[in-house]
């Protein structure tokens, strides 16, 4: 499922290289490097791999059109993303939550399909005929 690549925590860790070196005191010390994790329901990626993975997922579930009408939607609306990465990106993250489901613009303009849009939940009845959504 999509959802399980949509982006819980995005956590930094500084993860060892492997390499030592001596500080001004004589002490040796391990060298890190920072990196990015994202945590899914999937399990934990780094960036490049969360998004080949979710890219993959999209591909699998026959959801190409949905993510090229959201790219489309996020290159025209939200300013602060400059390179073609930053968009897909942020597009492939809107589509694995999907945001675009909320978006007014989506709803009226880009025509979600009856099998795609989300369900009504059933109503219940109770002793009195008063409905109740659960």
């Amino acid at each position: 499922m999509i959802e399980d690549y949509d982006i819980r925590m995005r956590n930094f860790r500084m993860v060892p290289t492997g390499n030592f070196e001596i500080t001004r005191n004589g002490k040796k010390v391990e060298i890190r490097k920072g990196r990015d994790i994202y945590a899914t329901a999937k399990g934990e990626f780094l960036p490049k791999e969360w998004k080949d993975a979710a890219l993959a997922e999209i591909e699998r579930c026959g959801e190409m059109d949905i993510l090229h009408a959201i790219e489309h939607h996020v290159r025209e609306n939200c300013v602060w993303l400059h390179k073609e990465s930053e968009i897909e990106e942020y597009a492939i993250e809107c589509h694995c939550c999907r945001a675009y489901l909320h978006w007014p613009e989506w709803q009226e303009n880009a025509g979600i399909a009856p099998a795609q849009k989300p369900e009504e939940p059933a109503p219940l009845y109770e002793d009195g005929g008063t409905i109740i959504w659960m």
